[in-house]
């Protein structure tokens, strides 16, 4: 081959390999563009509406309301997805068993024939548009006032509305900043109206035994109380406290009280009782920090950003206190905001608060004095 030849030969294979590479190079660069403008875009949003902006996130409270912004990949292969998903929570759960979502093409179909629930509440326009099911149909048409029902009905993308708050979603990352200001301005009406509209929603059936005895030790120790979430909360001799109705199935519900920590220990700390599946959660790569504690480590999972913290917050007198508040009351979970004990059943009398908030008290102080004592020479409490 002459040289000339060779020459055009390693010239068109460089070309060649060169294209491919340029071409990825490119779709790279586009893409970290195309990221930088969505983060200036949110960014801005977030200043305009007085929202924080960390981790491609933006939440904080809009209006009264707790909203975020945030993008969520759906699917797998091929049909995995990104959305621009726009939330709002309300401060407590409610306890209806709610599920509204846009109407699907299948929807009317599958109720027709018994595999779907679908509620209608008597308009005709919001029936047609919205999925509705929950526990008791009387609650879930209360709750849905023409008010919270005019907010569902104007936002164009699909919805989901349930007992912890609001949630609608569209396919790819959005950074049109007008539609995201109307998006989280839209969630946020959702949950003020939906926080109104709770106040006129009676309490589930099945608590309506405990009804009267929950408003008389209220009104008896000055604890403010809803019936829409079931709670009651305030100061319960000198400890802030709440207790409240947890639904953990159709008209089933379980009583937990909680006592808050004088201040949050910023560690992002859960700890829960370990469950059947939790070893093979963790051999997977759940978080799961141990504490070289052959009893507590077995029966609690432990999760924190600051793990190098655990020892000391969670010593020896705190395991030995979870320990037995699990065992003879039942499930108990500690997170950055305070302790909490949830029993099997609903308690009918709630003159028994006082005794479970007391044993939890002792836990909290010790968790509070540890942390406390962590925080020496630190900017601010609990860092």
């Amino acid at each position: 081959m002459r040289p000339a030849e060779t020459l055009a030969l390693l010239l068109v294979l460089a070309i060649l390999v060169a294209v491919p590479v340029l071409l990825v190079v490119a779709i790279v660069l586009w893409a970290i563009n195309q990221q930088k403008q969505r983060d200036a875009a949110w960014e801005r949003v977030a200043r305009r509406l007085g929202l924080e902006y960390a981790n491609r996130v933006v939440y904080g409270l809009l209006n009264g309301q707790q909203v975020s912004l945030r993008t969520e990949t759906r699917g797998s292969g091929k049909s995995r997805q990104t959305y621009t998903v726009v939330s709002s929570m309300p401060p407590q759960w409610l306890d209806l068993g709610l599920q509204v979502t846009t109407k699907g093409f299948f929807d009317d179909a599958l109720a027709s024939l018994g595999l779907k629930r679908n509620i209608k509440i008597g308009d005709p326009g919001f029936d047609a548009a919205f999925s509705i099911s929950a526990d008791e149909p009387h609650r879930a048409a209360a709750l849905l006032t023409p008010e919270l029902r005019h907010a569902l009905s104007g936002i164009t993308e699909p919805v989901v509305l349930t007992d912890s708050g609001f949630s609608m979603s569209t396919s790819g990352v959005i950074d049109d900043e007008k539609w995201l200001v109307w998006a989280l301005r839209a969630a946020a009406n959702v949950a003020a109206q939906m926080a109104q509209a709770r106040r006129r929603v009676p309490p589930a059936s099945s608590l309506m035994e405990h009804r009267a005895e929950w408003k008389r030790f209220a009104e008896a120790t000055g604890l403010s109380r809803t019936s829409t979430p079931f709670c009651m909360w305030g100061d319960l001799e000198g400890t802030r406290i709440s207790a409240r109705a947890v639904r953990v199935g159709p008209l089933a519900y379980q009583m937990e009280v909680q006592v808050f920590f004088d201040l949050p220990l910023h560690m992002r700390m859960f700890v829960r009782p370990a469950g059947a599946l939790d070893d093979l959660a963790a051999f997977f790569g759940r978080e799961d920090h141990r504490l070289n504690d052959p009893v507590f480590d077995p029966a609690f999972v432990v999760q924190s950003a600051r793990p190098e913290r655990l020892p000391e917050v969670l010593d020896e007198g705190v395991r030995r206190l979870l320990l037995d508040l699990n065992r003879r009351f039942g499930s108990v979970q500690v997170t950055d905001e305070g302790i909490s004990l949830r029993n099997t059943s609903m308690a009918a009398d709630p003159r028994g608060i006082p005794a479970l908030v007391g044993h939890l008290r002792e836990a909290a102080q010790r968790i509070t004095e540890n942390a406390a004592g962590k925080s020496a020479g630190r900017a601010g409490p609990y860092r």
